[in-house]
């Protein structure tokens, strides 16, 4: 069912918008240094010490994010941008030589109401 309703919000997006008039899109790329921290981290690192006998290391965990988005106009100063976005994250953990690497791959669905400000508005254009 969750599926079924991600699927419609991005689908329906992807074809309205893109009728209207002032609909815009494009790609989207990122690289990304992950770092995997809150309340439940020290509970992650127990898990594995206990469980695997091995340190997990939160150093560097690479990323990286690939998509595209659409920007729709409201007017002048608002717009929504809807966006799909494929992410990937990694983790190593590890004792001595032996480290072990997991992948998370996570779709990404954002969506940002965006307040537009031309810098020419205030004389800040150059």
């Amino acid at each position: 069912m969750i599926k079924k309703i991600v699927i419609v919000l991005v689908l329906v997006p992807l074809l309205v918008l893109p009728a209207l008039a002032q609909t815009t899109f494009g790609l989207k790329g990122a690289l990304s240094d992950y770092s995997f921290t809150g309340d439940g981290w020290d509970d992650v690192q127990d898990f594995y010490e206990f469980y695997y006998g091995v340190e997990v290391d939160n150093e560097f965990s690479f990323g990286f994010s690939v998509g595209g988005f659409l920007e729709h106009k409201f007017s002048n100063s608002l717009a929504i941008q809807p966006e799909l976005l494929f992410t990937l994250a990694t983790m190593q953990y590890g004792d001595g030589d032996d480290w072990i690497r997991e992948s998370w791959k996570m779709l990404e669905v954002p969506v940002y109401l965006k307040g537009l400000f031309p810098m020419n508005h205030w004389g800040l254009c150059m």
